[in-house]
């Protein structure tokens, strides 16, 4: 049984006083689709039964139902389940034909035969058309008959990676599953894509940084092709469920990427940077961040390459609807501003830089540390980030100076970065104190 049918049978026991006498007037329907038909599973309370009052099971008058009364009544059980629940598969409706699966709870067997049980299960199979699209589930079961409280938990499987779950009773009595063809799939994951990369501010951050290596749209092509390609290849592995790594490593590793190659883009300069190297690097990582997104909102089963490509070209139009607009800028400016360029591209690195740090400052705290760290959270976040930035230099210009090039010294724009986070930070503080 998943998480989401516990917490709801815990709580409909709570609501009707937690008495395990009488159970919380609960079915559940569990429905399989598969490829040429949907099995269907119905799982009902003994209780339940004995509540609905066209017939009397309990012909011994004992107080339970036993499996040889209910087989006897079969009949008239299985007309009330097909009177009171059926389908609909696109436009068609479809009232199944129950058959007695088996029972739960058994106790010991009675004297004459047969034996008490606690819950009813009955099956039926739905045929199921290739280009289905539509699934939907009508139950007005023991609600009019029986107990008006009666609810109907349902899962359907087979359609994503984890169950579709609803809950019909009194005021809800219908429900309806899509099951995406291969198109909607590849529309409706692209548009996934699109806007997590359009709200990830890491990874556009990240791809902010990379430009900072771009001299010319050679490197540029380069680079976004790089980032694309490893993204992609990591994605696929993770999202196929081939191999992945833990959130708590991924997160802080993408937000100290973008600190890390723009540091080492600006030390370098856009003439002796090679953007495509820390792309693909890094970009194998970024795409293991994409698939936990993807994780957690799962693929169609039946479309899970088509789902997983619409997600990656999403993600791809996101990236160039932030990219090709601030890389054209660029160019734009670096050609029409000679003179100014340099004081614009050192204030928008600085822009960037400090944003970084408390990016960075941000994940390690929140994966790392949690609450380890002294002082306020703020505070705690700058000395994280700044602690981070610090290596980072360090490690960028140790690199620098075996290979022998260098643009900027970092040190200078590194600090004023740290204490544009600091001045954040105080500002922060402060109007916490105002409140």
């Amino acid at each position: 049984m998943s998480a989401g049918f516990s917490a709801l049978l815990v709580f409909g026991a709570l609501a009707n006083g937690g008495d395990p006498a009488h159970p919380a007037p609960l079915s559940r329907l569990v429905a399989r689709v598969a490829p040429e038909q949907i099995l269907l599973e119905l799982r009902i309370q003994e209780a339940s039964l004995r509540e609905v009052p066209r017939w009397w099971l309990d012909a011994d008058n004992d107080g339970h139902t036993a499996t040889g009364e209910l087989q006897a009544a079969w009949p008239e059980v299985a007309a009330y389940l097909q009177e009171t629940t059926w389908f609909t598969l696109d436009d068609a409706q479809i009232t199944p034909a129950w058959e007695i699966g088996g029972f739960d709870g058994l106790a010991d067997p009675l004297p004459g035969g047969g034996a008490w049980f606690e819950y009813l299960i009955v099956t039926s199979v739905l045929p199921r058309a290739a280009d289905l699209t539509d699934f939907a589930i009508h139950s007005d079961l023991f609600i009019e008959d029986g107990n008006p409280e009666h609810r109907l938990l349902i899962a359907v499987e087979g359609i994503w990676d984890t169950p579709a779950e609803s809950m019909l009773g009194y005021a809800v009595r219908d429900w309806s599953v899509a099951l995406p063809s291969r198109a909607t799939a590849l529309l409706q994951y692209a548009r996934l894509g699109f806007d997590h990369v359009l709200a990830g501010w890491d990874h556009l951050a990240f791809v902010m940084a990379l430009l900072f290596g771009v001299a010319g749209l050679r490197s540029l092509v380069g680079a976004v092709t790089a980032f694309t390609v490893a993204h992609s290849l990591t994605l696929a592995l993770a999202a196929t469920g081939v191999f992945s790594l833990p959130a708590w490593v991924v997160e802080p590793l993408i937000a100290w990427s973008v600190l890390l190659v723009l540091l080492a883009h600006l030390r370098v300069g856009p003439a002796q940077a090679r953007a495509w190297l820390p792309a693909f690097f890094f970009g194998l990582l970024h795409g293991f961040g994409f698939a936990g997104v993807l994780g957690e909102i799962g693929l169609p089963r039946e479309a899970r390459v088509t789902g997983l490509l619409g997600f990656n070209l999403g993600v791809e139009a996101g990236q160039l609807t932030v990219v090709l607009p601030v890389a054209a800028i660029a160019f734009a400016a670096r050609w029409l501003l000679t003179e100014a360029w340099p004081a614009l591209r050192r204030t928008a690195a600085l822009a960037l830089l400090a944003f970084a740090i408390h990016l960075t400052g941000t994940a390690i705290r929140s994966w790392w540390f949690v609450n380890d760290l002294p002082g306020p959270e703020v505070w705690a976040v700058t000395l994280a980030g700044a602690a981070a930035a610090w290596i980072s230099a360090e490690a960028v210009n140790a690199t620098v100076l075996r290979i022998g090039v260098a643009d900027v010294r970092l040190r200078p724009i590194l600090l004023q970065a740290v204490l544009l986070v600091c001045c954040y930070a105080a500002g922060a503080t402060l109007s916490s104190l105002r409140k």
